[in-house]
């Protein structure tokens, strides 16, 4: 339970700098397909799959941490437990837009190529990849 109010924590102080950096708003609207990796209780996906329904969101971590959100989810949204270093179950080219948030401490610095070359590997080309650390 401590590890979800961290997680809710951190999603307050992200709240104040936006949900997303990435200029996404029009496609969103019209509707992509997104990856949360290392999605943690999933409310950022929650959030962005209630406000543009016609888009697909797609949650990921390696526990279930996000199961209690994902009882109560919209149609738009689905939550799946992943390994990323493993690889992620996803095809090449998936994702339009690709989001990863307080990863930086997940991962050993000899692990950061790979988890690097897998969200290359399931974003679309000429998608985002937005990974940022607040």
């Amino acid at each position: 339970m401590l590890v979800v109010r961290w997680y809710d924590c951190q999603l307050n102080t992200y709240r104040r700098h936006s949900n997303y950096q990435a200029p996404v708003t029009e496609s969103l609207k019209k509707g992509i397909k997104v990856l949360d990796v290392g999605c943690g209780t999933g409310v950022w996906s929650f959030e962005l799959a209630t406000e543009f329904p016609n888009s697909i969101f797609i949650g990921t971590d390696i526990t279930n941490v996000f199961l209690a959100t994902a009882a109560k989810s919209p149609p738009n949204l689905k939550f799946l437990e992943a390994d990323t270093l493993a690889g992620l179950p996803f095809e090449d080219n998936t994702f339009d837009y690709v989001f990863q948030r307080l990863q930086v401490g997940s991962f050993s610095m000899n692990a950061w190529p790979g988890v690097l070359r897998e969200l290359l590997r399931v974003a679309k080309p000429g998608s985002y990849i937005e990974l940022c650390e607040y």
